[in-house]
């Protein structure tokens, strides 16, 4: 089990420049935008517009703070997302267009490469004492609420958009309540 904290998550400009980034973690670690397997993300968005095209990519997002906004997907019918909703998977190659319904947002998005991997992303709530174990390929955890967990008997706080990082098979228990967006990775 790994703790990331946010303020090590590297900073970046987005793929098409319009907006700003957090990476949290991936796989292989120091891949570039055409060559990692996972990648696991904060965006900020600001203003409405287009999203990064990523081909060959499988793509989830959740929103987790600021209101909600809506995605339009080739064109389709807006999708709503909602601060405390579910998440939206959808293709990285498809032409992805945002409007933000009440000013800025931050969302998470993990992405997996086709072929490679596959997610699930959902929102969960751990009871106090409940557990999590690592799904085949990994598990992240990443706080929408400051919770503790057990790290070799002690606690640990895991702080509002810092991630918990579990290997397959690995396990970590809430010492209360924790409200947590989980992502599961699998080959």
């Amino acid at each position: 089990m790994r703790i990331i904290r946010r303020a090590d998550y590297r900073r970046m400009p987005w793929k098409n420049g319009g907006g700003l980034t957090e990476e949290i973690a991936g796989d292989p670690p120091g891949a570039d935008m055409d060559g990692f397997d996972w990648r696991l993300s904060i965006a900020h968005v600001a203003a409405d517009g287009p999203f990064s095209r990523f081909p060959d990519i499988d793509r989830s997002i959740a929103v987790l703070s600021g209101g909600s906004m809506g995605l339009t997907v080739e064109g389709d019918e807006e999708i709503a997302l909602l601060e405390a909703g579910a998440p939206f998977a959808f293709d990285g190659g498809a032409a992805v267009v945002s409007r933000l319904f009440a000013g800025p947002t931050i969302d998470l998005n993990i992405m997996t490469r086709r072929g490679r991997l596959k997610h699930r992303m959902q929102r969960i709530v751990l009871p106090a004492g409940g557990e999590v174990s690592g799904a085949e390929a990994g598990t992240l955890l990443v706080a929408t609420a400051a919770f503790d967990v057990g790290v070799e008997g002690m606690p640990t706080e895991v702080a509002v958009f810092d991630t918990v990082q579990l290997d397959g098979g690995e396990r970590v228990g809430a010492r209360a309540e924790a409200a947590v967006i989980r992502i599961d990775l699998y080959r």
